[in-house]
């Protein structure tokens, strides 16, 4: 199997067992529309760069880490009580404002593209390299 193909079928595993599943589940919780008050207790320093911001916080006397960007804590304190949607027994946290719908349409579109083009590849494969099975009908028939 050629390398390209091998890491394309990588790439779509690796998108269908950890990427789809934990956005589908965003999905859910920002659809379920159950929110909980959480307090924030650490802000990520928005003066520089773009990258890497985690913004930390507690519920239930528990800290918790998210990734984040600068435009969802730009106008919050340490301290301060934010709600937040979130499913019980679960890491996930989701700022109201967030928009969970677009990565969820992302990452099904990415995951029906890489489909398709394995398909196409393996098919291509599978054209230029007929089997034993093949290759005897084809022998047998001339």
């Amino acid at each position: 199997m050629k390398l390209i193909t091998l890491l394309g079928v990588a790439f779509l595993v690796a998108i269908l067992v950890f990427f789809l599943p934990k956005t589908i589940e965003e999905y859910n919780v920002r659809k379920s529309q159950k929110t909980v008050t959480v307090k924030v207790t650490e802000l990520p320093d928005c003066s520089f760069g773009y990258k890497h911001k985690f913004i930390h916080f507690s519920y239930n006397g528990r800290t918790y880490t998210k990734r984040t960007k600068c435009k969802y804590v730009k106008s919050l304190t340490v301290g301060q009580q934010i709600p937040m949607y979130h499913k019980p027994d679960t890491e996930i946290f989701l700022f109201p404002s967030e928009n969970v719908i677009s990565e969820l349409g992302a990452t099904i579109l990415l995951a029906v593209l890489m489909t398709v083009c394995v398909c196409v590849l393996l098919l291509k494969q599978w054209k230029k390299t007929p089997n034993a099975h093949n290759k005897s009908i084809a022998a047998s028939g001339a």
